[in-house]
């Protein structure tokens, strides 16, 4: 596992290692559904977010068609896939319990939604927040 500092506009490249955003933002782009020259913004990815397990991003972050772009200045945790594939494995066994996470997987709406957006979902609907 190692840190890594990135500049804007970098390229994150997750083909080998995963990667947890730690600060800033990173943006998903991609050709897969539009012209070459013209890419779709797929996912913003911010404080939290995974990059490169498939199993988490429907494989978004490791398409041949798509790429990474820092929005800002990113720190990023690195790791191999399947040490951070136990990790979520372990931080899984009690939220598959909460209600709140299992009422959002049963609705259809939320049903296109990766697991990660939909885990990142119900975090914020129960975080609490004083302004």
């Amino acid at each position: 596992m190692r840190v890594e500092h990135l500049d804007f506009k970098d390229i994150v490249f997750v083909e080998e290692e995963a990667a947890i955003v730690m600060l800033g933002a990173v943006q998903t782009r991609s050709h897969l559904k539009t012209k070459i020259g013209v890419p779709e913004v797929i996912i913003r990815h911010e404080a939290g977010s995974i990059l490169g397990l498939p199993e988490l991003d429907r494989g978004s972050t490791i398409h041949s068609e798509s790429w990474n772009v820092c929005l800002s200045k990113v720190e990023l945790i690195r790791m191999p896939k399947e040490a951070l594939r136990q990790l979520w494995d372990l931080q899984g066994l009690n939220a598959d319990e909460a209600p709140l996470l299992q009422s959002i997987k049963m609705q259809p709406f939320f049903s296109s939604f990766s697991p990660l957006t939909t885990y990142l979902l119900a975090f914020e609907l129960i975080t609490v927040k004083v302004y």
